[in-house]
């Protein structure tokens, strides 16, 4: 409507904030770069480097901020953390790690809140679906209260139990053959599953789990990163 481009410094900053509220993502980084090349403003730039992470589109995001050219100490420090959240959300925990410190040297960043969510980074980075799956095999359950599923850990254990202990029933009063025709099957069905389950349950846990740090890093640095 503003055919004269007259009002672009106006009405394109107003766009980009309205999909960014709405959470159109792709829509809000096109805008917030557009008002960037008509207003020159560093903050524009920035939203739309946080605009290509929230779409998903990472790398992106990284070749925006690697072109992205800052004046000022504060804006060095933006940059850095961008760059740390963006290896974070990649699994890059040592980048993300060695991004923040930087950072940390110019602004006062929590150091003790920081240093809490890289131990919890690496509590929940050492944990593997091969090792849920080893526990699950030793003991049907094990694998799910490890992948911190309590409740599906324990309703593992007495399917399983119960399914040996009906075996053990037919065994006894049919026959062993039997036993192992009727239920061998079932058996071997939800054990399997169980070992599967656990390995998918401790890749929902770590994913549940850094999704909720990178929260916790983003709430910890958002003050410096505009």
């Amino acid at each position: 409507f503003d055919k004269s481009s007259a009002y672009d410094s106006i009405t394109i900053p107003s766009l980009a904030a309205c999909d960014f509220y709405l959470q159109k993502w792709d829509e809000a980084a096109e805008f917030f770069l557009l008002s960037f090349n008509v207003t020159n403003n560093h903050e524009f730039y920035v939203y739309h480097v946080v605009s290509l992470m929230k779409a998903g589109k990472l790398m992106e995001a990284k070749t925006a901020l690697f072109g992205m050219e800052v004046a000022t100490e504060e804006g060095q420090v933006s940059k850095q953390i961008l760059f740390g959240l963006i290896a974070y959300e990649e699994r890059e925990f040592e980048d993300a790690k060695r991004y923040f410190h930087a950072a940390g040297n110019s602004v006062p960043l929590s150091q003790e809140n920081l240093d809490k969510i890289w131990k919890k980074t690496a509590k929940v980075e050492r944990k593997t679906k091969l090792k849920a799956i080893v526990l699950s095999g030793l003991l049907p359950g094990l694998g799910h209260t490890y992948a911190h599923h309590l409740r599906e850990g324990v309703n593992s254990f007495v399917l399983i139990a119960g399914i040996g202990a009906a075996y053990i029933f037919v065994a006894k009063n049919v026959g062993l053959i039997d036993g192992i025709i009727s239920i061998l099957p079932w058996f071997n069905r939800y054990y399997v599953g169980g070992l599967n389950g656990a390995a998918e349950l401790t890749e929902q846990f770590k994913t549940e789990s850094f999704d909720e740090l990178y929260n916790e890093l983003v709430l910890i640095s958002s003050q410096y990163i505009m």
